[in-house]
């Protein structure tokens, strides 16, 4: 259904929190408004472990979201960054910069299945959406403080846990996703679909791409590396 104005979308949006369609709220590229957002996720420091972690020389900005989880939101779904995005490369990193203090246990920190970006085998024989404990070690991402961050590779498989209604405030986390400068927009089949889940992430500009040209465009940018 439709909203007529942006009151009725924030109703709808709440009565789908209430009855628990929605787990939590997603803002994306608020870099593109914000100075300060902008300098952070341009951050030469960031490119340079990015780089460094991908093992290529330069990457460029795909995407920044804010992550707004209330007390009572229910868990996160597995899923991994690279599968929502039209990029037909290997080479994405994601950085997750919690914005209130993630305590050990109920805090809905993000826990991953590790080593699952190389499990090619997932897509034919698994469901990712199954109990994934016995396939993979899982690791909680811990204690988090305010100026701590994680990386993730984009093929890495990640969940998190609902917020316990309990809970004193709301869980903020920020993100940035980088990819290797010099990757391919994807060639989609006939009859295919790129994955449409973070589709106002690349509105703007996929439409500027043709699919299998290398991704060169303004609104991605190529972020300054550390010396």
């Amino acid at each position: 259904s439709f909203c007529r104005d942006a009151q009725a979308c924030r109703d709808m949006l709440r009565e789908a929190e209430t009855t628990g369609e929605v787990s939590f709220m997603q803002y994306f590229n608020l870099h593109r408004l914000s100075h300060d957002l902008r300098s952070i996720a341009m951050s030469p420091r960031l490119a340079y472990w990015a780089s460094q972690l991908l093992g290529v020389p330069r990457v460029r900005l795909y995407q920044d979201a804010l992550f707004v989880k209330r007390p009572g939101h229910g868990p996160t779904r597995w899923h991994s960054d690279l599968g929502l995005a039209p990029f037909d490369t290997n080479a994405y990193v994601t950085v997750w910069i919690p914005l209130t203090p993630i305590p050990a246990q109920g805090g809905s920190g993000l826990t991953f299945a590790r080593a699952s970006h190389r499990d090619f085998a997932l897509p034919y024989h698994g469901d990712p959406q199954e109990d994934l404990s016995g396939r993979y070690d899982l690791q909680e991402g811990g204690e988090l403080r305010l100026g701590d961050a994680t990386f993730h590779h984009g093929w890495t498989l990640h969940s998190a846990n609902e917020l316990p209604e309990d809970a004193v405030e709301p869980r903020l986390a920020w993100t940035v996703s980088f990819f290797a400068d010099g990757s391919r927009l994807l060639r989609m089949r006939e009859g295919a679909a790129i994955e449409e889940e973070d589709a106002v992430s690349f509105e703007d500009w996929i439409g500027d791409v043709k699919g299998g040209d290398v991704v060169d465009h303004c609104l991605l940018p190529v972020v300054p590396v550390a010396a």
